[in-house]
């Protein structure tokens, strides 16, 4: 933090706070790198939640594939 002035002249900003620019570089040395952080957390979730899906997608194609009739269906398949 800076010193409060001496003498008459004043700041345009409180001495208190440190100046606009500093602050900047302060939100950004903060924010930029907490961002990305926050970006490749959220990127890692929907990662998951794809594969998860995937799995699952796989696991029906799979429980669908082979030939199967029931005795519903059976007249309207061969066009009775």
């Amino acid at each position: 933090m800076s010193v409060p002035p001496q003498g008459g002249t004043r700041p345009p900003f409180p001495y208190w706070l440190s100046p606009p620019s500093a602050r900047r570089l302060s939100c950004r040395a903060i924010g930029l790198p907490s961002g990305i952080i926050l970006f490749l957390l959220a990127k890692r979730e929907v990662d998951k939640n794809r594969l998860e899906q995937l799995k699952i997608r796989q696991k029906i194609k799979e429980a669908n594939q082979g030939e199967y009739e029931t005795e519903r269906y059976k007249g309207v398949a061969r066009g009775a």
